[in-house]
């Protein structure tokens, strides 16, 4: 899952920032404990933005400080402040906790994985994961992934 999640922070990102700057590979300087480097110690692009180690972090990061406050959703900055906030919540609960917060009850109460969209950001995390899905296949794999695993822990 830690490539699909990688994955889907690039393909949000992509369209948002354009191309990689110098600025973006400066961002990926900070320290972050889940960091990945080389043998030269430059830090591996995962593609987690929560990590420090997404290929546009320097867009990322002036985002989440312009719009995105400490509780609650952006209010300002359009789609692309809704869109990093959401990528933002996912990579950290991946981050932490491996998406054990996903609520496998309601997944379960999904009967058709692939029309499962959402066109706005909404709670709890599989519905972001539908909200991302619109712009990212890997954020679509990542939810059939966890409805799968949900349908099959049905006894």
């Amino acid at each position: 899952m830690d490539v699909l999640v990688g994955l889907m922070g690039e393909q949000i990102m992509t369209p948002i920032a354009q191309h990689e700057t110098e600025a973006d590979k400066e961002a990926r300087k900070a320290p972050h404990i889940c960091q990945r480097k080389d043998a030269a110690g430059n830090v591996i692009v995962t593609g987690n933005y929560y990590e420090n180690s997404g290929r546009y972090q320097h867009t990322y990061d002036k985002i989440v400080e312009e719009h995105v406050p400490e509780r609650g959703k952006p209010t300002t900055g359009g789609k692309n402040a809704i869109l990093v906030y959401t990528l933002f919540k996912l990579q950290r609960e991946w981050t932490h906790n491996l998406f054990v917060n996903v609520d496998v009850d309601a997944l379960e109460d999904i009967e058709d994985i692939n029309t499962f969209t959402r066109d706005s950001f909404d709670w709890p995390y599989h519905k972001m994961l539908a909200f991302l899905g619109n712009n990212s296949s890997a954020a679509r794999s990542l939810l059939k992934k966890l409805w799968e695993e949900a349908h099959n822990s049905i006894f």
